[in-house]
């Protein structure tokens, strides 16, 4: 029998091992899916799927309380006082004169939060049939942005951008818009870690393998 042989079976057994054990644990490809879950671009992983509500969330725009706009939203289902002949809505706006408009439907987008990628998330709703908004060149915009917390919910507050109209902002802080875990930048550290120290074995047990 070769002696190299005999050497380098169960040494390429152990890299394959090592492999396994390895790609095991790494994420494959998108994680979750649907409304409630997201993944942040340093891997941080997110479920929002708690803070759906039976009932709708409420709260003043920060302009003029509450004289101005009332707005009602939910995460992951349409919230329960629609406008009128509209349905579907995630978002909804009645100004003082009673008049309500969606604000917002199926999530656009989610993002990263301002404050980092890690902190939680902004998720964007979008009415692209307002005509109001639209004479205007834009669409009736919400963005809800929750930030990590250790309360279920702690609203902010509501309000409207100064720079482009019928765009709008919902801040809020939450303890189910904490990252799970394990994800984000420091497991990505650990398996860059992981990484270089499977290359470093890979290659001392190749010197290994000529020299014996």
């Amino acid at each position: 029998m070769n002696p190299r042989a005999s050497f380098s079976l169960p040494h390429h057994r152990g890299v394959v091992a090592l492999l396994l054990a390895i790609f095991a644990s790494v994420p494959q490809g998108a994680w979750g899916g649907g409304c409630g879950n997201f993944t942040a671009t340093d891997g941080s992983k997110y479920i929002l799927d708690p803070l759906t509500l039976a009932d709708d969330y409420v709260g003043f725009e920060s302009v003029n309380p509450p004289q101005f706009n009332v707005f009602r939203w939910n995460f992951c289902a349409p919230v329960n006082t629609q406008c009128s002949t509209f349905s579907n809505a995630r978002v909804t706006q009645t100004a003082q004169n009673g008049i309500c408009v969606p604000s917002g439907y199926e999530p656009i987008s989610f993002g990263d939060h301002p404050d980092g990628p890690g902190k939680g998330v902004v998720v964007t709703y979008v009415n692209e049939m307002d005509s109001q908004c639209l004479s205007g060149q834009v669409s009736r915009t919400t963005k809800i942005i929750v930030g990590c917390g250790t309360s279920n919910w702690t609203l902010d507050g509501i309000s409207e951008s100064t720079v482009t109209r019928c765009m709008y902002e919902i801040r809020a802080t939450s303890k189910h818009a904490c990252r799970l875990h394990g994800t984000g930048k420091s497991s990505a550290s650990t398996l860059h870690r992981a990484a270089a120290g499977l290359i470093s074995f890979i290659m001392i047990s190749s010197v290994l393998l000529f020299v014996f």
